[in-house]
């Protein structure tokens, strides 16, 4: 298993009635828990995929736990990856970010994330679905969707 999902999964469910919820049965939420712990303290390649799933998880569905089942079977190849500080590497800190803007098919909000390295590993990384969606000022551009910015700011 390269990667812990599908490219372009997509988690929403179009009909609430299509799958049957499996809460009684399988351990979901717990799971979920489990991979966040395990995500915040050395597996940051998780992080967008634990978003997606931790989103679907009031109304679970087989399609859930199937993709849950995939993030663990891309924790078993991968069980030596983790955080790694190099002494080689330089203390200089690189910073990335990127955002879907407007991914989620149902409310057309953005998820977006950054992620902060220094001595070759990552040090700090977020991601997360905004908040809101800003509409453009006139009357006859309400139509047309601006995308607010994170006012969040790191200090390191």
């Amino acid at each position: 298993m390269k990667t812990p999902m599908e490219r372009n999964c997509d988690m929403q469910q179009t009909d609430e009635n299509s799958e049957p919820s499996v809460t009684a049965q399988k351990p979901v939420r717990e799971l979920i828990g489990c991979l966040m712990y395990l995500m915040l303290a050395t597996r940051p390649d998780l992080s967008i995929s634990i978003n997606l799933c931790s989103r679907q998880q009031q109304n679970p569905t087989e399609t859930l736990w199937k993709n849950l089942k995939r993030i663990l079977r891309y924790l078993k190849g991968t069980i030596n990856y983790g955080l790694f500080f190099s002494k080689e590497d330089s203390g200089t800190i690189k910073g990335y970010a990127d955002s879907d803007w407007g991914g989620d098919q149902k409310d057309r909000k953005s998820t977006t994330g950054y992620m902060f390295q220094t001595f070759g590993a990552t040090v700090c990384w977020n991601t997360r679905k905004q908040n809101s969606l800003q509409y453009a000022g006139t009357p006859e551009s309400r139509t047309q969707l601006h995308y607010r910015r994170p006012r969040r700011n790191i200090l390191l």
